[in-house]
């Protein structure tokens, strides 16, 4: 059992209330998915000790593909990488029959697009991405690819979660401040309006006036 520290802003006092919250953990096996991709995590690692000129290492900046975590279509490619932040999608079919052999190929592949975005598939290209594929051959002799591969993993997972009563009670003022809020924005846009309003009113009136004054 975690207990972890929420906070909620108390809009009346400016300040900040504690809420414990507990959380119930548990060990469970990774999906196959999931076991693929810490596979081409490895693989990354792996190529960083050869090629420090490689983006900085980031769990999240490899994924698998889906329309939370990626905006474009991912078609028939196993992989594809976004040269804006270097994140790689794989696609789920993909690592869910691949070896570790294409898993390594694919890897090699997209992090060479990291370094050589001047061009899509170039002379230039080639020459990075076979610099890689060659390395990841070398380290097949001496075992250390083999490593990469990620068998048998568990995540945490989170099972259960238990708020105590005071947390419930903030938790639902928090709702009712947020909805009041909400409320008094509407009317403060309304007042806005109708002030703007009488404004326009208030020159049309003054503009009249002094047109009558010059006709009389």
């Amino acid at each position: 059992m975690e207990i972890t520290p929420t906070f909620i802003r108390d809009r009346e006092e400016e300040k900040m209330s504690t809420i414990i919250v507990q959380h119930e953990f548990e060990m469970v096996e990774m999906t196959t998915m999931e076991k693929r991709l810490e596979t081409c995590r490895n693989i990354w690692q792996l190529l960083k000790t050869e090629f420090n000129d490689l983006p900085k290492f980031r769990k999240s900046k490899m994924v698998i593909h889906s329309q939370k975590t990626c905006d474009s279509d991912m078609g028939s490619a196993s992989a594809h990488c976004h040269h804006g932040n270097n994140q790689i999608c794989y696609q789920q079919k993909f690592l869910m029959t691949a070896s570790l052999e294409s898993l390594a190929s694919t890897t090699a592949h997209e992090l060479a697009h990291t370094k050589i975005k001047s061009c899509r598939h170039c002379k230039k290209f080639y020459a990075r991405h076979n610099q890689h594929w060659n390395f990841l051959q070398e380290c097949k002799k001496n075992g250390k690819l083999q490593e990469c591969w990620v068998e048998t993993m568990q995540k945490k997972q989170r099972v259960k979660t238990i708020l105590s009563s005071q947390a419930k009670s903030l938790i639902k003022i928090d709702k009712e401040l947020k909805a009041k809020n909400e409320l008094i924005k509407k009317h403060q846009t309304k007042i806005k309006r109708s002030e703007t309003l009488i404004k326009k009113h208030e020159k049309r009136i003054k503009f009249l006036e002094r047109r009558k004054s010059r006709l009389e």
